[in-house]
Parts: structure tokens; C-alpha cells; sequence
């Protein structure tokens, strides 16, 4: 009895177990994991045009020739370069960084400056865009990646995005 069970073992063949596992390693390989990382390649694609957007902006902004044309700059300037790109939008909020040039404090200033006070030999005049954004993931998956939802997989992900360059024009500041 047991010299005929070791024949039937031996009397099987070992190919049909890759017939059988396959389904389950395609499905691991090509859902479980390559799909995951096309869409997080996506989102990293997607970052970085939301940030080259921002540097678009804050770079054109630095250029003009006073505060409020900056602003309106920034954003004519992000909303063109986020309609240019799929998957990625945000608002953008302009800022001018004065920097004393010897030791102190930087001052944030969201409103033009006032008369007089621009002191190119004092302080150095920084245009600061920060955009509170979301960047979309490439497929979006209705109900969650099985079971569960995460951003930047199956939910935008938000990201907040800075860059700041120096202002062209600190006397135009105060307009």
C-alpha cells in the first residue's frame, strides 16, 4: 500500500503547476504592481509640471513693473500653464520677501509697499509665489485601490509648491 502510493506521486507531471499559478502572478505582477507605478510615475510627471508652473509664474511676476501687474501675472501666468497640462490645478498666492541685507528679520508683504519705503541699499526685494494645489492621478479607480482610498493612487493629491526669485523692479513695488 504505501510502495503504491510513492508510484502516483512519482507518475505526475510537474508542468501543469505553471498552468495553474499563472493567472495569479499576472495578476500580482501587471495590477498589483505595475499599475500602482505607472500611476505614481503619472503623479511624479505631474508634480513637477505643477512646479514648473509656479517657477513660470513667480519668474514672469519678478519681471514686472509693479505690485498689482505682478499679481495679475501670476495668475494669468499659472492658470495658462496648468490649462496647458492635464491632471494638475491649484491656486497661487503672491508674496514680496523684503530681506535686510545686513542681520534682521525677512518681512512678508502681501500688499504694495508704501511710498518711500523701497531701500534698494538696505534690503533685497524677493517675489514669493506659494500655490496650494492638487495633482490628479492618472486612473482614477471608483470605490478605492481594493478597499482602500489613497491619495495620489486613487484620490488627487494635494501639494503646496513655493518658489521665490529676486523682483527686477523693487521701486515699482509700491504701485
Amino acid at each position: 500500500m504505501n510502495n503504491h502510493r510513492t508510484k502516483s506521486k512519482l507518475a505526475r507531471r510537474s508542468e501543469g503547476s505553471f498552468l495553474a499559478e499563472m493567472p495569479a502572478g499576472l495578476y500580482l505582477l501587471f495590477i498589483g504592481i505595475g499599475l500602482p507605478l505607472i500611476i505614481l510615475a503619472s503623479m511624479f510627471t505631474r508634480s513637477f509640471f505643477l512646479y514648473q508652473a509656479t517657477i513660470d509664474s513667480c519668474m514672469k511676476a519678478a519681471r514686472a513693473g509693479s505690485f498689482s501687474k505682478a499679481q495679475t501675472t501670476v495668475n494669468t501666468v499659472f492658470r495658462n500653464d496648468a490649462a496647458s497640462w492635464s491632471g494638475i490645478s491649484g491656486t497661487p498666492t503672491f508674496s514680496i520677501l523684503v530681506k535686510p541685507i545686513g542681520a534682521g528679520a525677512t518681512q512678508v508683504k502681501t500688499a504694495p509697499l508704501p511710498a518711500g519705503s523701497v531701500q534698494v541699499s538696505q534690503n533685497v526685494y524677493l517675489a514669493r509665489v506659494v500655490v496650494a494645489g492638487q495633482v490628479e492621478p492618472l486612473i482614477h479607480i471608483a470605490g478605492g485601490w481594493q478597499g482602500m482610498s489613497i491619495p495620489g493612487l486613487t484620490q488627487p493629491y494635494p501639494l503646496t509648491v513655493a518658489y521665490v526669485s529676486y523682483f527686477e523692479n523693487p521701486s515699482g513695488l509700491t504701485n
